[in-house]
């Protein structure tokens, strides 16, 4: 028998999955899908035009992807400019930009 070598992955990206839920939450690069708050939204915030936005939505809808994947953005442009973080944690990160 030929076993799928991604089936362990497939039976974690499902809330309630028995094996962990720990794909169904966050910034993935391989099925994250860009949306208007990708387009429109980061620039924004990137440009320094809020100092403080909220997200609100159902679960699933991909708050906790956007947020990650905008935090990763914003650390690699601070790695160009030879910053860091202030500091990081399991669930996010504090730092000034600009």
């Amino acid at each position: 028998m030929v076993a799928n070598p991604n089936l362990r992955r497939f039976l974690q990206m499902y809330s309630q999955s028995r094996l962990s839920n720990v794909e169904t939450r966050g910034y993935d690069e391989l099925t994250y899908v860009p949306t208007k708050l990708d387009e429109a939204l980061m620039p924004m915030i990137k440009e320094g035009q809020y100092s403080l936005f909220m997200i609100t939505g159902n679960a699933g809808d991909g708050k906790t992807a956007f947020i990650q994947r905008l935090e990763q953005e914003m650390r690699e442009e601070l790695e160009k400019r030879g910053e860091k973080f202030q500091k990081e944690t399991k669930s996010g990160s504090q730092f000034s930009y600009k």
